[in-house]
């Protein structure tokens, strides 16, 4: 099969094409079979953080190929100064423009899931609940 988006070849199956991301036709897929919209941050729909507003590997299967051998939860680690391993994390802070005195800040370490067929990689945050609420917090005059 070819990608109706992109003219690239489709692997066998597969319900993402492998070089744009878009998603296979349900008809040279199958029977299509919706699955739940609620995301991590509290009940918003995958689609408003995921370009390909489909299930992400979480949930068992590689959105860009399909595959199903995913390398799950993984840290991320990061060489410092003097080869010391860091694991890495994002952060919100309650001020983020201010030079100093930021106010509170969250950190929340990233984990890793990642496709053994293709190495799409997904991030996903550990704490994403307290970055989020002190992210809504922030934004608030």
């Amino acid at each position: 099969m070819i990608c109706a988006y992109c003219g690239d070849k489709l692997a066998e199956r597969a319900a993402f094409c492998s070089a744009c991301g878009a998603a296979v036709a349900p008809a040279a897929t199958g029977p299509t079979r919706r699955l739940g919209q609620t995301s991590p941050l509290g009940g918003r729909s995958r689609r408003a953080y995921r370009g390909h507003g489909g299930p992400g590997m979480r949930e068992g299967a590689c959105p860009k190929c399909g595959s199903a051998d995913i390398v799950p939860n993984r840290p991320i680690r990061d060489l410092g100064h003097g080869n010391s391993v860091h694991e890495l994390t994002t952060r919100v802070e309650e001020r983020p423009d201010a030079l100093i005195f930021k106010g509170e800040t969250v950190e929340s370490y990233l984990r890793a899931w990642v496709c053994g067929e293709c190495g799409y990689t997904e991030l996903y945050a550990t704490d994403h609940r307290y970055l989020f609420d002190l992210y809504t917090r922030a934004q608030t005059p």
